[in-house]
């Protein structure tokens, strides 16, 4: 209904968009808001955008950090359709868009290196004479770790040990890496106050669990890097709700190496599409990505 998703094409599964349908869809939930057809798809993608915005600055404002010194990377078929906006709420000026985005779920899968995961609960005040115990129990985990593992016929190469803590009486926990070496309260109550902003000195600190992980040898990507022979010009020129203009519409195969992209523009691929709003602007990465920034000086 916005003219974000073009219907002037016929996709790669060999279907075509109704924009009819889609039109009535929307259409019964304006009526009930009283409101424009495009005032109420408006509503529904800005909703769906804060509520992205939100779950992102659990992961990041909520951990004690900031995201406008991130980039965002946008994946799924939909996510970029969002990523502009998401971006903007979230004061991020960055975005990076993988190569074939949509399937960079599937991707991770297949790349991910196979490994066995092994926990001890404890729940006890920690202290530093713990430390030879902690050790015996994460030789415990590792052994049972890699007997599974051996089992399925693969030989750990790599180990991961984390201490789970929280300050008593609290509900939920902090992960930080095990090594013989590092002082434990003071990395937990460093972590504890960049996430929380505050420390509880000299309160008991609780150890809840150990856990490990052991696994392969992450396998080496080695990436593609783009061919130049492409024309890079757009496929079409589409309506899109809140531009005077008809916006272009590029496949990405059809993008060049280090070819400009400004906004609005439309992009296509086999997994998924990309709108670029106004103010963003960037290039093609030689492996095929998409580098965006949002700035005043796009030409």
């Amino acid at each position: 209904v916005l003219g974000r998703l073009p219907t002037s094409r016929t996709w790669e599964s060999g279907l075509s968009l109704n924009e009819m349908a889609a039109q009535q869809a929307i259409q019964s939930i304006a009526d009930k808001l009283a409101c424009s057809l495009l005032d109420a798809a408006k509503g529904i993608v800005d909703m769906a955008n804060t509520h992205m915005a939100q779950a992102l600055r659990v992961v990041s404002i909520h951990k004690g950090y900031d995201p406008s010194q991130f980039s965002l990377l946008p994946f799924g078929g939909a996510a970029g359709l969002h990523m502009c906006a998401v971006a903007k709420q979230l004061g991020v000026q960055k975005i990076l868009v993988p190569i074939n985005a949509g399937a960079l779920s599937a991707q991770g899968m297949i790349y991910a290196p196979i490994g066995q995961m092994a926990s001890r609960s404890l729940c006890q005040a920690w202290n530093n004479e713990q430390i030879k115990h902690v050790m015996n129990i994460f030789d415990e985990l590792q052994n049972d770790a890699e007997l599974q593992l051996k089992h399925s016929g693969i030989r750990a190469q790599r180990i991961d040990r984390w201490l789970e803590l929280r300050y008593q009486g609290q509900s939920s926990t902090i992960r930080i890496p095990w090594k013989q070496t590092i002082n434990v309260t003071h990395e937990f109550e460093s972590i504890h106050y960049q996430r929380y902003g505050f420390k509880l000195n000299q309160h008991p600190i609780e150890l809840v669990t150990l856990r490990l992980w052991a696994y392969q040898d992450v396998p080496h990507i080695e990436l593609e890097v783009m061919s130049n022979i492409v024309d890079g010009q757009p496929l079409d020129y589409c309506k899109v709700a809140g531009e005077s203009d008809e916006v272009p519409i590029f496949l990405r195969s059809n993008l060049s190496m280090q070819q400009s992209i400004q906004g609005p523009c439309i992009i296509l691929e086999q997994t998924g599409t990309f709108f670029v709003e106004s103010g963003w602007c960037g290039e093609m990465t030689k492996h095929g990505h998409i580098r965006l920034s949002l700035t005043t000086d796009c030409p």
